[in-house]
């Protein structure tokens, strides 16, 4: 029996080029173990290596999931202008659709609204990790039963949800780059005999590197950023060890030896 489909979008800057070295963030592959432990098979796709092209979106989605599935969109404040433009593509009306990252953190209602079609869709404010399991364990139709959740009622309306926050980053899973639809291009480009000596040497070292963080969070209140919307001020730390540890596991499992710290904040006090 084929397992479930979860078809992973990080939509950015529509003006962001098309460049192997440019991997969009940690978070996607976070959710991606979770959604593994789930029994899903996953694939994670970066919008600007599709030209941010709507029908592009689409057509692949709709490749990937086939029959069941759900479709998973983290999101920067950049890129509302594409989610409007996805919203009416058949698979982002179909499929039900999860709705994460900053910009969805920053202004929930307004991103939800985009989603008007008649499939399911929710929308997580904050870190991901609180509720995405779970979210997986329940059906479609039950997901406006999560307090924490925001989605739609059964009558159409919008059901305001709460922020979620990790305790620490102890607590989030180890990330599952074995997903990553650039990744495997990177591999299938060097080892492609075809093509230039450089063109392969640049995809080994992309294949080097990833993002890191051991911090989230931020004592400040920008305007732009969607950490004013914790609850309680403050960094969630991850401590050296866990920090190690899954240095380590991505070594081990997807040959990373540059790491790119993409922390929120670089110290852990005010002061």
């Amino acid at each position: 029996m084929a397992k479930p489909k979860l078809v992973f979008w990080s939509l950015s800057d529509s003006e962001l080029p098309a460049k192997i070295e440019l991997e969009e963030g940690i978070g996607p592959y976070k959710l991606a173990a979770i959604a593994r432990t789930k029994g899903y098979d996953v694939e994670v796709y970066q919008a600007n290596l599709f030209g941010c092209d709507p029908e592009k979106i689409n057509a692949r989605t709709r490749q990937s999931i086939c029959n069941e599935g759900v479709v998973a969109i983290s999101i920067l404040s950049t890129a509302e202008s594409l989610l409007g433009r996805l919203s009416v593509e058949e698979t982002f009306r179909e499929y039900p659709v999860i709705l994460g990252g900053p910009g969805a953190t920053t202004t929930p209602k307004e991103y939800l609204l985009f989603l008007n079609g008649k499939n399911h869709k929710a929308l997580i404010q904050g870190d991901g990790e609180c509720l995405f399991g779970r979210l997986l364990e329940t059906d479609p139709s039950n997901w406006q039963e999560i307090p924490e959740l925001w989605t739609y009622t059964s009558e159409g309306l919008i059901k305001k949800g709460k922020f979620q926050g990790l305790a620490s980053l102890d607590d989030s899973p180890f990330a599952e780059l074995s997903s990553s639809s650039l990744r495997k291009e990177l591999e299938k480009m060097s080892n492609d005999n075809e093509l230039p000596l450089e063109d392969r040497i640049e995809a080994l070292k992309a294949l080097l590197f990833s993002h890191f963080e051991t911090r989230r969070g931020c004592y400040y209140n920008c305007a732009f950023c969607s950490e004013p919307q914790l609850a309680t001020k403050g960094v969630r730390q991850m401590t050296p060890k866990r920090a190690v540890l899954e240095m380590m596991f991505l070594y081990k499992t997807a040959g990373v030896t540059f790491f790119n710290f993409a922390d929120n904040i670089a110290f852990d006090s005010q002061e």
